[in-house]
């Protein structure tokens, strides 16, 4: 007889297009001599705050990174009148959509437990499971916290930052559990695998970008990235093993995602995965709970990105790369060096996110892959994985269709939207 149960659960494991092929290994290419662990104090936002501090030219309010900074060096000056899609209720949706990003996200993205009753509380052993049964347990735990998709990798320590926005290094030792001290942060040596998850942003929200409404999007990907990390945290703890979730902080989440089979890389620097394009925010779980990795896989998109450039050239900072192939060559310190890609220039585009009053997302709308479910978009991405020979007819129908065009901020609030503004 057919295990309804075991169906299910390898249905959760299966979860692509059947467009998509399993790999043997990521398809990002790694100079080994040059590649290592990163210092987030070079990322954009980072150096932006400092030369904020130190009173650099060209220096702002608006350039300042980092949770509160940003609302009080973007939001706090909106100008309402006059201008569709900044009103005070475009603004006040996202205002809404942000509050569990601001107010408790940094309680979800706990390294000990929150609440979650353990094995030991309830007076027994801890959880014993294979390695795959317990990959598919989480799978199932994440999607009904709330993933779209979910994934699981060995961890790559290369991936994991140095050392924390404050300087701390963040090291791997052979402790009991995880450590957040005065001097450092200690990640057990038996901590070797990750649960990357995506959580979906509103594609009818995003075709609004840059605006209060595409800002909504935004905030709510923030708000759920702790709410299904978190969540995927405690019950890996009441399952008696250890877990460190975390969103954009602590690693690199877009490797991460690659390797454990969630997308590809693109030429905006977003993962790109099979339904959703880049309309997702990651979020991961490092844990010491043994599970079987999933394989990465390949879709077409690097080669697409070879010749679609649609980001790019819709980009109103030109800050992406308008390079066919992708290189090792960095543009700046807040480059991660010794992969692979297409780097882009970061300081300009946040100087746009403060001109514009919103962080901008009008790569994450002009992408081919992030449009509606429809036959077109089905049939279009079927192609691209299977023959490049097509790639550039397809890029050009989605001009000639009028994807990726700014939709009418008005018109928004003219429909009804679907919970939490997906289709």
């Amino acid at each position: 007889m057919v295990d309804s149960r075991r169906l299910s659960l390898e249905g959760v494991v299966d979860r692509h297009p059947w467009w998509v092929r399993k790999v043997a290994q990521p398809k990002y290419e790694l100079d080994e001599a040059v590649y290592s662990r990163f210092d987030p104090r070079h990322h954009a936002f980072s150096l932006a705050g400092r030369r904020q501090q130190l009173g650099m030219a060209g220096s702002s309010a608006r350039e300042t990174g980092g949770g509160p900074g940003i609302r009080r060096g973007f939001y706090a000056v909106t100008p309402f009148k006059g201008r569709p899609g900044w009103e005070l209720r475009d603004r006040a949706l996202a205002e809404g959509a942000n509050t569990i990003r601001y107010a408790v996200a940094k309680e979800l993205y706990a390294w000990h437990k929150i609440q979650a009753r353990t094995p030991e509380d309830f007076g027994v052993e801890r959880h014993q499971g294979s390695p795959a049964e317990n990959s598919r347990l989480v799978k199932l735990a994440a999607r009904f916290y709330g993933a779209i998709e979910v994934g699981v990798a060995q961890l790559d320590r290369r991936h994991v930052y140095s050392v924390d926005e404050r300087g701390k290094p963040i090291v791997f030792d052979d402790v009991d559990q995880p450590i957040i001290a005065e001097d450092r942060r200690v990640i057990p040596e038996a901590c070797r695998w990750v649960i990357a998850v995506a959580v979906a942003q509103s594609e009818e929200a995003i075709a609004r970008a840059p605006d209060g409404v595409a800002s909504a999007a935004v905030g709510w990907g923030y708000s759920m990235m702790p709410v299904v990390a978190g969540s995927l945290a405690e019950f890996v703890r009441a399952l008696g093993y250890f877990a460190i979730p975390s969103g954009n902080d602590l690693a690199l989440s877009v490797p991460i995602a690659i390797d454990a089979g969630l997308g590809e890389m693109s030429r905006l620097g977003l993962l790109i995965t099979p339904k959703l394009g880049p309309r997702v925010r990651l979020a991961k779980v490092i844990t010491d709970l043994p599970m079987q990795p999933d394989s990465p896989i390949d879709f077409g998109v690097t080669e697409f990105c070879e010749t679609c450039m649609k980001c790019a050239r819709l980009c109103p900072s030109r800050s992406l790369s308008f390079e066919r192939d992708t290189s090792y060559n960095v543009v700046g310190e807040w480059n991660n060096p010794g992969h692979k890609g297409w780097y882009f220039n970061a300081p300009t585009c946040l100087d746009y996110w403060g001109k514009v009053y919103s962080g901008c997302t009008t790569c994450v709308r002009a992408c081919p892959y992030g449009k509606r479910d429809t036959w077109w978009h089905r049939a279009a991405m079927a192609t691209i994985s299977r023959t490049r020979v097509f790639n550039r007819l397809i890029a050009e129908a989605d001009d000639w269709l009028g994807f990726g065009k700014r939709r009418h901020p008005d018109k928004f609030w003219a429909g009804t939207p679907s919970p939490f503004g997906l289709d």
